[in-house]
């Protein structure tokens, strides 16, 4: 009996997260970011495309509602994926969230270097910028897997409305 309900009722909870998805990318496409994050935090615990979607946007929320920090830790604990697109959106995010939180806090950063924090908000000037470098650095190995991809296909995470298509 308890098989036979599970089995009626796991169609219903593995549609159920594509719909979160689609819901939180309508509020993001409306530009209620804190709204679209708290609907992307349900679906950033599930494992495969969906889950590294949310998480993304996730940031991106956070990044655009000014929590530069939040987006940035929330990025330097994620464990990066082994399928180098994915690797390579979040590495670009990481770093240019980092740019960002520079942008926006560098002038407050702590001048001495804490050992062993993994508070992104304790670093130091050069820690953030040796992090930036490095994740700039990581897309290199990269670059043969990623020039197989057409911009075209990345509309979720790159801006492309009135973008100009080279021949």
């Amino acid at each position: 009996m308890k098989l036979l309900l599970s089995i009626l009722l796991f169609p219903c909870l593995a549609s159920a997260a594509p719909a979160g998805l689609a819901s939180a990318d309508q509020l993001f496409a409306k530009n209620l970011y804190q709204e679209a994050l708290t609907a992307y935090g349900k679906s950033a615990g599930l494992p495969g495309e969906e889950g590294l979607r949310a998480q993304y946007r996730s940031a991106e929320c956070e990044a655009l509602l000014f929590r530069f920090g939040e987006a940035a830790q929330r990025l330097a604990d994620l464990k990066l994926p082994a399928d180098p697109l994915w690797r390579g959106r979040l590495l670009l995010l990481r770093a240019e969230t980092g740019r960002s939180y520079l942008t926006q806090y560098g002038y407050s950063l702590p001048a001495d270097e804490q050992q062993g924090t993994a508070d992104v908000t304790k670093l130091t000037r050069a820690q953030w910028q040796r992090r930036i470098e490095a994740d700039y650095d990581s897309l290199w190995p990269l670059r043969g897997e990623l020039l197989k991809q057409r911009l075209e296909n990345e509309g979720y995470f790159v801006e492309l409305k009135g973008a100009e298509w080279g021949v």
